[in-house]
Formats: structure tokens, sequence, C-alpha cells
């Protein structure tokens, strides 16, 4: 989930898309060719492994390759593709049309495939009985999934559920496993082997998405045997997708190969072309891994950035791009309750101060951000272009700023601290922006007690994406009405009511002047020159591994 930052009310927001242009060569041709080793290389290890524990862009690139959900999203290099939700073992999304979402908008049922197999001896069918497991897991006391507050607030009876298994020891797996065959969640049910059954507490438009999230997987019955993400659990994972994991370094190397009770006509949205993938951790500099991808000993980075120094360099050769991903340039953020900022004036003065074409630069230039004025981002459910506080080529307006000082009573300046949370670059530039307009700034490594943060958003899915990137920010946002307003746009029972209201609600929350967007970002990404067929997974900040071929091996 999008995690919170700072003092009660600053957290992560979604955004969703830029309307940033990839740039650079990409990789087309001629038909895949089968055969060789993907080289993957970075720093560190996921933290979790158990798809029921897993979270983060890291662990979703992989996880996808060993363990399918429900539905999906699809990876593309048009970002607009990647957004609709796909069916992956489901056999088709289920709509209103299609009978497979009840007309109150509270009970979905979900037919699965009947081809999709796990990985045992012999092989096996995934069953509905399966994805109740899953669901069930991600309760667990021992390493419970970042995701499930989604679920509790949606699913009937995961509450419950999941208040129940917070009792259970955290490292006995005997004594888990038997809660999850004593208890049962009320709204997620197995109507024989190939139909599940969801029922909500109310209508939720964005469920489907939850149904896409990598926790909504199956589990099979040989993963009662383990603590959930133990260190036994990670040496027998199970795969029902296009490779498995057959050799595993905790902290060195992941070794993927092929899983041959994989069938490709059972799958539409994988493919498998390299014989194995490899995941090399322990190089920490980004430096170090662009130059391995440049000299061919790497094909593709798996947490480490292009360094910005390099992009000038790198523009226009092979294998180099910028992709879009929503949701990952910072805010600024001021909490508008306390100090200076309490008053509207003073948050008013900092919206017009800051230079976003300083942004910019900070992130590498016009292709890599452009600037942004809203609270959701372009491509996101209830974006509408507006600008709250408009000045000359988005370089600040100092002069403005000066007057909504002075009428604040702060005629001789002002001085406010910022934390800058791993962003240095963007707060220079925003310290030097507001130095202009007479607002001293003191840069801060921790949060506490500062006036403004530097707020990076992490949202979980895109799109629709109210609940997972807007609500950990406004949920406790000071203005009562911003806060209601969040409440109906996330119990709206359809997606046209909802996308009104959250343009309204953005409006709003610009209008409060508390939140600064700063930019669209896209993400600069390379690889190397063997590579073909990258197609992006914005969820996962790089290519969809098995989609990947190389030309020579």
């Amino acid at each position: 989930m999008a995690r919170r930052a700072g003092s009660a009310w600053v957290a992560g927001i979604g955004v969703v898309v830029l309307a940033l242009a990839g740039c650079g060569a990409e990789s087309t041709g001629s038909a895949p060719r089968a055969g060789g080793t993907l080289q993957v290389v970075g720093a560190e290890d996921v933290e979790h492994l158990d798809p029921a524990s897993a979270g983060g862009v890291h662990a979703y690139g992989l996880n996808r390759v060993f363990a399918r959900t429900l539905l999906a999203t699809g990876a593309s290099n048009n970002f607009d593709e990647t957004v609709p939700v796909q069916a992956d073992v489901a056999e088709r999304v289920p709509t209103k049309e299609n009978g497979g979402i009840s007309k109150d908008g509270k009970t979905y049922t979900v037919r699965l495939r009947g081809d999709v197999q796990w990985d045992t001896r012999p092989a096996r069918a995934v069953v509905a009985e399966d994805f109740v497991r899953g669901f069930e897991r991600l309760c667990n006391p021992a390493a419970p999934s970042p995701y499930r507050e989604y679920y509790i607030a949606t699913v009937e009876g995961m509450a419950e559920f999941c208040d129940g298994y917070q009792e259970v020891p955290d490292d006995d797996a005997e004594a888990m496993a038997a809660y999850q065959k004593e208890h049962s969640i009320a709204g997620v049910k197995a109507d024989g082997d190939r139909t599940l059954v969801f029922t909500l507490i109310r209508p939720a438009t964005d469920f489907l998405n939850m149904l896409a999230l990598p926790s909504a997987v199956a589990a099979p019955e040989e993963y009662d045997r383990y603590v959930p993400d133990g260190p036994e659990f990670r040496r027998n994972t199970i795969s029902n997708g296009p490779y498995r994991i057959a050799s595993y370094q905790p902290g060195r190397s992941y070794v993927l190969e092929h899983n041959p009770a994989w069938r490709a006509a059972s799958d539409p949205l994988r493919e498998r072309h390299v014989d194995r993938i490899r995941i090399t951790f322990g190089v920490n500099d980004p430096e170090e891994v662009q130059r391995q991808i440049e000299r061919g000993t790497a094909d593709l980075s798996w947490d480490q950035p292009v360094p910005v120094a390099a992009i000038r360099r790198l523009r226009g050769t092979d294998g180099f791009t910028f992709r879009q991903v929503p949701g990952i340039a910072p805010y600024l953020v001021m909490d508008g309750r306390n100090g200076p900022t309490a008053d509207r004036r003073v948050r008013q003065a900092v919206q017009y101060a800051v230079d976003r074409t300083a942004v910019i630069r900070a992130f590498g230039g016009p292709e890599a951000a452009r600037p942004l004025h809203t609270l959701i981002a372009p491509g996101n459910t209830g974006y509408f272009e507006h600008i709250a506080y408009p000045s000359p080529g988005d370089a600040g307006d100092p002069a403005r700023c000066q007057d909504l000082l002075g009428k604040a009573g702060h005629e001789d300046g002002l001085e406010l601290t910022l934390a800058a949370h791993g962003h240095e670059d963007v707060a220079e530039a925003v310290k030097e922006s507001l130095a202009d307009c007479g607002i001293k700034i003191e840069l801060r490594d921790e949060e506490t007690d500062a006036d403004l943060a530097l707020v990076t958003p992490r949202p979980d899915w895109f799109g629709n994406n109210g609940r997972s990137a807007l609500a950990p920010l406004l949920e406790d946002h000071p203005d009562l009405y911003v806060r209601h307003m969040l409440k109906e746009s996330l119990n709206a029972s359809a997606l046209d009511r909802a996308t009104g209201l959250w343009n309204q609600l953005d409006r709003l929350a610009m209008q409060n002047a508390s939140i600064v967007p700063l930019v669209d970002r896209a993400v600069p990404i390379q690889h190397s020159a063997r590579v073909r067929g990258a197609r992006f997974l914005p969820p996962a900040q790089t290519y969809d591994y098995t989609r990947l071929w190389l030309t020579q091996h």
C-alpha cells in the first residue's frame, strides 16, 4: 500500500501517467529467439519473497514470473495499454454485462481457466480452493501482506478473519494451517474447482484492481507446511508461471528456469523465451550497474536507477529510453495546521513561489519530467487539467508570493524547515525557489516537526487508484470537507460517479493549498544491446522478464 510519511496526514499519493513520450531506440524486429540467460544486476534482495507477504516494485517484477494472479495488467510501451485490468488465471474479467458482477455491485463471480497447473510432481491443476487459501494467507501473523487493508476494508468477513489470525503464534506453521482450516473468510468462497465467489461489504469500483494486485495469487496446499516467507518457504516455492525458482541464495542471487508445467496457451499475458533469468545482488553503485549494462555483462538493472548525469550521453542510444510510471515524483506537502503554514496565504505563497523548471532539471530535463499542477495526474481517474497557481513559464512568481506573505504578516520574509526524504536535488531546487520570494529554508533529513516535506507517492495500481494513491494522503487532511469528499469518492457505486467526485476533490484540495504538485516523471531505463522484446511493466518499473529475448547467447 502507499505508505505514509511525515505528520499525521502526510503520505504517499498516487498519480497516473505522464503524457511524456518514450525516447530512444525501441527493441523491435524479427521473431523472438529462444535460449540464453537474461542477466539482471542490482543491490538488494526483496524483503519478502512469499507472494502473500511481498510488496514493492522489485517483488512485483519477480513474482510475476512464477506466481500468477486472478487478474493482471499487461506489459506495453504505451502506458494507456497497461492500465486496463485483464484476465490472468480467470477466464474473463467479471462485469455486470457478463453476469460476473451482481446488479447491486456486491457479489463478484470469477471463473478460473482449467489449464493452469502447479509445478508439482505430478503437475496438478490450480483450483479455486488454492485461491481461497491464498487470500487467507494475506493476514498471517508471521509476514502479513502490505495490501491486506484493501481487502479488509472491502471484503465481507475479512476483518474478523484477520483479527482472529493475529492470535496465532507467528512461528508455528502447523497452528497457522489449523487456523485457516478451522476458520473462513465469509466473503471468499470456492464454488467447485473452477469458480470463486467474492462478497463485498459495499460496492467498490476498484475491486477488480484489487484482484490484479500481486497478492491475489493462489497458494498450493504444500504452503501450509511452512511459516509464511520463512527460510523453508523460500527454499520450496512452487510455480504456476512460465519460470520457477531453481536456485536461491538469500541476499546473493536467484536463478529462474523453465517451469515444465506451464503452457503458453493457458497464459494470455506472459511469454517465455530465455532459458533462464539470473538476478544477482550486491552491486550497490548505480554507475557500476550502468557500466555493466553498457559493456554487455548485464542486461538490465534490478533496482538501481540510470544515473541522472548519464542521461544526456545516453539519449538516442540503443536500449535507452524513458518509460511512464505514474506516482513516483515527490510532492511538496505542508501540514496546514501548525506554525506559519496554518495560514492559507502562506501556503498559497509557497504554491506561487515554486520553480518547476528547476525541479525538472533535477530529474534530468524535459524528457524526464514535465510540470504538474493538479493533485491527480493525467490519465488517472478524475484528472482534468486546471492551474490554480499559474506562474510565467512554470518558473515561479516571486512577486505574487511576496504579496501574499505581506498580507499574512511576513513582510520581512519567513523561515521554514523542509524534510527532503532523500530527494536532495529536488529539495535544493525548492529551497532556491522559495528564497527568491523571501522564504528561507532549512533542510532536514528527518521530518519531525518540519513545516514542509517532500513526499513520494507510491500507488499500488494505476487508473482507478484513488483508494491506493489519494486516500493515504487525504484521509487525515486538516480540511473536514476534503475528508468527507474522499469518503464519498471511495464509496461511489459507479465509475462515472467516482470520476466526477475525484475531480471535485482535486479542485478542493488545490484550493486548500496544502499540497504542491511539482512534476510528472518518466523513468529513464536502459537494457543491453542484445535484449529485444522490451515491454514495460509500470507496477514493476522495469520490463516484463517473460517477454524479453536475446539476439546473442
